[in-house]
């Protein structure tokens, strides 16, 4: 049974456009139609053609994410994966996602430090993310606080496809988070606050401000 269906397979990838198609959806799990068509240098309705004939055939399957379609290769990864995917493909979730994996918990006004945006455009972005059921919002008085739903699953997709994002900030974190969980978990909290000497091949600043800008600006 196996063995047909990877002849079945590899019958409908003969064709090097395809399959050239197919090869980058499993490179950038979460490519919608417009980011395929670049990568591919192919016209937008050959590549929409080929997209629905992978997906009518079983081999990709598609996920909405607003107005649009996101790609992933059939039974390549898990459905949290994919949330976590379809909301790291956009440039302000990611970020926040980053803060909040390295730091656990940050409220409203914390984040909007550490990020050039405005507090109603935070606030749209985190309800949001809260929406879909992959960030935790906490009350405390008047103040709002924030933490991932699942951290491991984060911090795990982020690094596994941090080449797709053509991301600075996302090669800073991984390097970070990495070096971060060789240690202890009381040390790893230190070293992500900057207060363990030598942990990183630089010393981390001091301050979860200057840490956020370290990662995401460099």
């Amino acid at each position: 049974m196996e063995d047909a269906l990877a002849h079945k397979k590899e019958d409908l990838l003969q064709l090097d456009t395809r399959r050239a198609i197919y090869d980058y959806v499993k490179r950038c799990p979460g490519a919608h139609l417009r980011g395929v068509e670049r990568e591919v240098g192919l016209p937008f309705g050959q590549v929409l053609y080929h997209l629905d004939y992978l997906e009518r055939n079983g081999l990709v399957v598609a996920k909405k994410d607003g107005g649009f379609k996101r790609y992933f290769v059939t039974n390549h990864i898990g459905r949290k994966e994919k949330q976590f995917l379809s909301m790291f493909r956009h440039d302000l979730p990611r970020k926040v996602a980053i803060l909040l994996l390295l730091n656990p918990g940050q409220s409203h006004r914390e984040l909007l430090e550490c990020l050039s945006i405005s507090g109603s455009t935070l606030s749209f972005h985190l309800n949001k993310m809260v929406d879909s059921g992959l960030l935790v919002r906490r009350e405390e008085g008047n103040e709002n606080f924030y933490h991932l739903e699942d951290e491991k699953t984060a911090a795990k997709t982020l690094i596994l496809y941090r080449e797709s994002f053509e991301d600075a900030a996302v090669d800073r974190f991984a390097e970070v988070w990495l070096t971060a969980n060789f240690l202890q978990p009381e040390e790893r909290r230190e070293a992500l606050m900057g207060d363990l000497g030598g942990a990183f091949k630089q010393r981390a600043p001091g301050t979860f401000t200057d840490l956020a800008s370290s990662v995401l600006d460099g």
